[in-house]
Formats: structure tokens, sequence, C-alpha cells
């Protein structure tokens, strides 16, 4: 999906930004902390969540998606794959936390093509966040495939 769909997402981030549809930094700080939420109440990855702060998180995520959406600035925190290095995160848990991110985004009244370019964006990711292999590989269209 992500990739057939490569030439739209382009079209509709140069005629307005993911950031301005997602709300600017408010709508994506409300996604921030309903993401948050979601995560820690989700049974199967919210323990990798005891020890991670409700605020820094917000901010961290805030601060990630609206420089990475088009938004005004850098990230300066660190890397997708430093944040997720000691978590073990399967394939299973990154499909359960893009789960997490589709009805977050579907609770806040964003389409589908927001979703599919913010799902796309973090599919962008998985080698460097999911480095446990204990599962069987599971086919990424679950999330918006690759």
């Amino acid at each position: 999906m992500c990739i057939k769909s490569a030439d739209a997402m382009k079209q509709r981030q140069a005629a307005k930004s993911l950031y301005l549809r997602l709300g600017s930094k408010n709508g994506i700080k409300e996604l921030s902390t309903r993401l948050y939420a979601a995560h820690v109440s989700n049974k199967q990855i919210g323990h990798m969540f005891e020890h991670v702060a409700r605020e820094p998180f917000i901010e961290r995520v805030t601060n990630f998606f609206v420089a990475h959406s088009g938004g005004e600035g850098t990230y300066q925190g660190r890397s997708m794959a430093q944040v997720h290095e000691q978590l073990g995160i399967s394939y299973s848990d990154f499909l359960s936390a893009g789960g997490d991110v589709q009805t977050v985004m579907k609770g806040l009244g964003h389409g589908d093509e927001e979703i599919q370019e913010a799902v796309c964006f973090l599919v962008s990711f998985v080698p460097q966040v999911v480095k446990s292999q204990i599962e069987e590989q599971q086919d990424l269209t679950q999330v918006g495939g690759a």
C-alpha cells in the first residue's frame, strides 16, 4: 500500500502538509497524548511503558511528528533505533502499536489519507525498531504494508 501510494502521498503533502492536516502542533500533541494512553492500556505492549513517563513521551513524540510531517524545526531527540533498542520489539508488537496509531487517529477524526501517510512513515522504521525474531514475521499490510 505504501509503495503504490507514494506518488499520491507526495502530491497531498505538496498541496497541504500532513503537519497542517493533523492540526499543527496542538493537534499532534493531542494525538501523542492519546497515543500514550492507548499504548499504556494495550495488553500486548503496555508492559513496555511501565517506566515511561507520560509528559516526556508526549513531548518527544510530538516533536518527532512535527519535524517529520512538514512542521517547523528539527527533531533533536534520540533516534528510533536508540529509543527502542532495549525493548525486544517483535513484528507483532509493532503491528499492535500501529493499530493504536490508527485507532487514535480515527478517534480524532483523521481520514484514511492522513492515517495512511502516518502509518507508512512509521513502517519505514521497521528495520530500526523491530529486533525480536521470536515470532514468525507477519505481513505488514495489517498496518499499512511496506
